[in-house]
């Protein structure tokens, strides 16, 4: 499943960013990927959350 947040979360703080991508990283799936606009950075934003590529992110599943 792939989802695209593209140009939206540039105007929320922290807080709400945490809360917002949390939200979407609960339905996303083992193998899914977030993609936000290349203005965005989700960087430290949420633990766990590996940049694998320009605005692309996925959720680090190692134990």
């Amino acid at each position: 499943m792939l989802y695209f947040c593209a140009t939206f979360l540039i105007y929320f703080d922290t807080v709400t960013k945490r809360r917002v991508v949390g939200q979407i990283l609960t339905k996303l799936k083992p193998d899914g990927v977030l993609f936000v606009g290349s203005a965005e950075s989700l960087g430290g934003v949420i633990p766990g959350l590996v940049n694998i590529g320009p605005g692309v992110y996925r959720q680090d599943r190692r134990k």
